[in-house]
């Protein structure tokens, strides 16, 4: 008890998504539209966005990223097979792909970052600091 809920729960929507969210479900990393993203947001979940070796949706799901909604957007690898990630990188290809795609370096810094520690409860980790 206490600690964040994780869902998977694709495609859900409407009374159904806010059920969802009533559960107690805090978060969600099956979204594969912007409006997915931004309707999960509006339930209070956080969205982890993706960028697998299966699913590889991040692109499209940063056009739902705004200055307003950004901090309860967080990256995650869930699908990344370990030759993608070996080859591809790991939070660091979630980066590339997220400035590429026009968000501010420092935005998404926080979305590797101090979003996924605040959301997970991780009190100690999450803050870049030097050295």
């Amino acid at each position: 008890m206490g600690r964040p809920v994780d869902g998977h729960a694709p495609g859900i929507k409407g009374i159904n998504l806010q059920r969802f969210a009533a559960a107690g479900i805090t978060s969600d990393h099956e979204c594969s539209t912007p409006e997915e993203v931004r309707a999960r947001i509006a339930c209070g979940m956080a969205v982890n966005l993706r960028e697998g070796s299966s699913a590889r949706t991040l692109r499209t799901l940063l056009k739902a990223v705004t200055p307003e909604n950004a901090a309860s957007c967080l990256f995650c690898n869930d699908d990344a097979h370990a030759c993608d990630v070996k080859a591809r990188g790991n939070m660091q290809k979630h980066l590339r792909i997220a400035v590429e795609e026009g968000l501010p370096a420092m935005e998404a810094v926080r979305m590797a970052t101090i979003n996924a520690a605040r959301h997970y409860g991780l009190k100690e980790v999450g803050a870049v600091v030097p050295g």
